[in-house]
């Protein structure tokens, strides 16, 4: 083989290398840039999860707040309805005692103004005795 034609097959490989190269520089290239968008999506979604977390932590955090206004209300409600039956108590207990009152002046008015009543409902047959 002449140095030329020896020249030209180095020539011709070293050509084979050198797009070989480019093409695994290629590849290189775009398996960096999937390797950016996969970490850039993995920011997004450790993003997500911290973010959840947080989300779920506040939930957790709303429904407890919920639960003691729950127990607040109920207790709120009872402390009401003792209030009000101890109302409706006194209230009985003084409608009794304006009734008895009522009943004692109207005996004590009706014997005041007519004491000959009582001799009347002793002796019913004896109205003309009535002043």
């Amino acid at each position: 083989m002449s140095s030329t034609s020896t020249n030209n097959v180095i020539n011709f490989y070293l050509s084979e290398v050198d797009s070989r190269i480019l093409e695994k520089q290629k590849e290189l290239k775009e398996a960096f840039e999937k390797s950016a968008n996969l970490r850039t999506h993995a920011e997004t979604i450790q993003n997500f999860i911290g973010k959840y977390a947080n989300f779920e932590t506040r939930v957790n955090e709303l429904q407890a707040e919920i639960a003691e206004m729950d127990r607040l209300i109920a207790e709120k409600q009872k402390e009401i309805d003792e209030n009000r039956n101890f109302s409706r108590r006194e209230e009985r207990k003084v409608a009794t005692r304006i009734r008895a009152e009522k009943i004692d002046t109207g005996i004590q008015s009706s014997q005041k103004e007519h004491p000959s009543d009582n001799y009347c409902l002793l002796y019913p047959h004896h109205d003309s005795m009535r002043i």
